[in-house]
């Protein structure tokens, strides 16, 4: 009697233990690539008002947690309007073979550390060149024309 305890508790412990496969395999951090267009802009990645990173200048690379939630990316280059963008959160597809061979307790421990979810690898932000406002002068030096 006392071995089947053994054996069932450690079998127990192994499937505690190997349940968590996203977190395990994937990780709960990645690294994202930052481009822009042009090069050499600041980019700030912001997720539910912190900032989890900065690219300076671009292109660049940072290490971010995974999560729910989508990171926003501002960036900004003098001579040019800001531009931002968006890295969606997705639903990792592994974790559907963990909810399998896993079962719910290594889904419920994938999603609380946010290996559930990734985000794209890259993200390349636009940034257009200001208007320049240019003064011009009446040609006839600014006196009014009859």
């Amino acid at each position: 009697m006392r071995m089947k305890h053994l054996q069932i508790s450690s079998l127990c412990a192994v499937a505690a233990v190997s349940t968590a496969c996203s977190t395990i395999v994937e990780g709960t951090e990645q690294s994202v690539a930052v481009n822009t267009d042009p090069t050499g802009a600041e980019c700030r990645l912001d997720r539910d008002g912190e900032t989890l990173g900065v690219v300076n200048p671009t292109p660049g690379s940072v290490t971010v947690s995974k999560g729910r939630q989508n990171i926003n990316v501002f960036c900004s280059r003098d001579g040019f309007e800001d531009g931002a963008g968006t890295l969606p959160s997705e639903f990792q597809t592994m974790t559907i073979g963990n909810a399998v061979f896993g079962g719910i307790i290594g889904l419920g421990v994938d999603a609380a550390s946010g290996a559930i979810n990734e985000y794209p690898d890259s993200i390349l932000v636009h940034l257009r060149r200001e208007a320049e406002v240019e003064e011009q002068e009446p040609e006839n030096g600014g006196a009014p024309m009859s």
